[in-house]
């Protein structure tokens, strides 16, 4: 019945513990499930927010460190400049259009396309019909209106005559003065609207022979529009020449056999011929010529830049958020912001490399905004975490330090109250054995075991003292000027009635030394361990060797023994305290572990040193080295 009872109470025991644990897990699962949760959710709520004005400011910055692009050389440049109205004193009129036009014919361009009004150039009614008949004349001319065909009036891209022949086409530039990035700066280039085409993609479709929008990289729609985003080029990528020097030179002074002329405005007169880019929120940053050169040349190319889609968004914003809370709580608080920030320059990285080498525009202001919430968000409760931790790791230690204190004053008691019985015990025994007449000799082999006896446990008590000073950081030096010599020579002949028993001679080879300051106690104490140690584990019949010299401004005293020796494995070992090697736990010899890590520890106070050499059955080297 007892016995079932005892069953059921283990079982119940094992069940209540089991309990326990699944508790545990189930807290520590809830935990995490939470914290995951949360990261997911600041993911999440982050990516409804249009950060459409931090992501270009991104995108722009990523423009601004990719290498300088080149053309496709295939576009040349014919500036209405400030130089031509200065020399002109007003814009070129009908006559004067017609003799460029005639320059560039005789260059044979694939296209040429007019970024302005021709209806209103300035010439007599003769001028402007012969204007007409050379634009006639002209291969692929087409004109570029900067209006958008909203409600379907196709009447006014319509030239009146004598242009009326002429081939017109939407050719306005898109700002992000609402939409996007909504700081005025270009950025995109319409394909087509309504499904009619732009003059771009139409000039650009006579060099690349693509067809359809779908052809295009990097194409979008937006309110009924096709777009893409332009592979922008810095400022001056073009060649390009002057409207007047064209005329003055009557020769065209560019290559432009097989390529697209755009003839247009760039006078810094006027603010309007220019348009901001990527690379500079400047009024002048860019003459718009260049920038449909630059949406043009994008289209030859094929290279525009592509949007990762809003997934791609979810995804790396989700990661960062989880990556964040895995650096927060499971990384010390210096290693969590080093890796949180070496997180968010290394995707930076990334994003760079991804839109230099192949166009891709990964988002950036996401995912490094979840960086930031996240770590904003749990480090407080990161922060209250680990000062409870702290209190409670604080209390721990007061009481573990009371503990000790305890422990040390027990100690010092319980071995200064040893002493004295020993001492007695210890005295008794060398009286009796004087009268050794009396005794028969079972007697005195008793007698001479509790002498024995009261020595090791007198060693022993006095180990443990010392351990106790050591623990408490109660040792302190008291250096005075000693004989080494002198004090090994003293330490030999106490351990000599030992050696003697176990017919082991005893070499000592001293170098003649000055006396140097040192504590005389704790290094007595040390070379004594070593000594003893040595007799302890010679073999009957052996030596030991005992040497001193100075050296490199060092006293250096060596013991070497011909005893049972240390096996390899736990040459690092035996300066710890308590530790015991195999050999010696096997052989009959007592010991507590203590001696060599005192020794260690009162070697190391004198600033020195003391190192161990030793082979298994051939016996072992202690060298201790004092300074000076």
């Amino acid at each position: 019945m007892l016995k079932q009872c005892w069953c059921r109470k283990t079982t119940a025991f094992e069940l209540g513990g089991d309990s326990v644990l699944k508790r545990h897990l189930h807290r520590q699962n809830l935990y995490k499930f939470l914290l995951i949760s949360s990261g997911l959710a600041i993911a999440v709520l982050l990516c409804q927010f249009s950060l459409y004005r931090w992501e270009f400011m991104t995108y722009d910055l990523l423009f601004r460190m990719k290498a300088p692009q080149k053309t496709s050389n295939n576009i040349v440049l014919l500036k209405i400049d400030s130089q031509t109205l200065d020399d002109l004193g007003r814009s070129p009129n009908a006559f004067e259009h017609t003799k460029l036009l005639e320059i560039l014919q005789r260059k044979k361009p694939k296209a040429i396309a007019y970024l302005l009004d021709p209806n209103k150039i300035e010439g007599s009614k003769k001028d402007r019909l012969q204007l007409a008949k050379t634009i006639h004349q002209s291969r692929n001319f087409m004109v570029g209106i900067p209006e958008l065909d909203v409600g379907a009036n196709t009447e006014k891209f319509l030239l009146p005559y004598p242009y009326d022949k002429v081939a017109t086409f939407q050719a306005i530039l898109s700002e992000d003065r609402v939409n996007f990035g909504g700081d005025g700066v270009s950025r995109r280039a319409i394909l087509t609207y309504k499904d009619r085409w732009f003059m771009h993609p139409v000039a650009a479709q006579l060099l690349s022979g693509k067809k359809t929008v779908q052809d295009y990289q990097g194409q979008f729609t937006f309110k009924g529009s096709t777009q893409i985003f332009t592979n922008t080029r810095k400022s001056g990528s073009f060649p390009s020449a002057s409207f007047i020097d064209t005329l003055k030179s009557q020769e065209l002074m560019l290559d432009a056999k097989g390529k697209v002329i755009l003839v247009g405005q760039a006078s810094d007169f006027d603010a309007q011929d220019f348009v901001r880019t990527p690379y500079s929120r400047e009024i002048n940053a860019m003459p718009k010529i260049e920038y449909h050169a630059n949406i043009i040349d994008s289209l030859i190319q094929n290279n525009g830049i592509v949007k990762a889609g809003n997934i791609y968004m979810y995804a790396t914003t989700i990661a960062m958020s989880l990556l964040t809370l895995f650096f927060t709580f499971q990384l010390r608080p210096v290693m969590g912001i080093a890796s949180i920030l070496g997180s968010g320059i290394l995707y930076f990285f990334i994003c760079y490399i991804a839109f230099s080498s192949t166009q891709i525009w990964l988002p950036i202001a996401h995912p490094l905004l979840a960086l930031f919430c996240t770590y904003y968000f749990f480090i407080p409760y990161r922060l209250i975490s680990e000062s409870k931790k702290s209190w409670q790791y604080q209390q721990k230690n007061e009481l573990l330090l009371q503990v000790e204190e305890l422990k040390n004053n027990f100690i010092s008691m319980m071995s200064h109250d040893l002493k004295t019985p020993l001492a007695r015990i210890q005295g008794m025994a060398e009286m009796a054995s004087v009268k050794k007449q009396n005794l028969d000799p079972q007697q005195c082999e008793a007698l001479e075991s509790i002498k024995m006896s009261t020595i090791e446990l007198n060693t022993f008590v006095s180990s443990v003292l010392n351990l106790s000073r050591v623990e408490s950081q109660g040792v302190q030096l008291n250096k005075e000027s000693k004989d080494i010599n002198k004090i090994i020579e003293d330490i030999i002949s106490k351990n000599q009635y030992q050696a003697d028993k176990k017919n082991i001679q005893i070499v000592f080879e001293p170098e003649p030394l000055f006396a140097i300051s040192i504590d005389s106690d704790l290094m007595k104490q040390t070379i004594h361990n070593l000594v003893e140690n040595a007799i302890k584990y010679s073999l009957e019949n052996s030596k030991i060797l005992i040497t001193t010299e100075e050296a490199d401004g060092k006293i250096q005293i060596q013991v070497a023994d011909q005893g049972i020796g240390i096996p390899s494995e736990e040459m690092d070992k035996i300066f710890t305290k308590f530790y015991r090697s195999k050999n010696a736990k096997s052989s009959p010899i007592k010991g507590n572990g203590l001696g060599l890590y005192l020794s260690y520890y009162f070697v190391n106070l004198h600033e020195g040193n003391i190192t161990v050499e030793s082979e298994p059955n051939k016996g072992s080297t202690f060298t201790v080295q004092i300074p000076v």
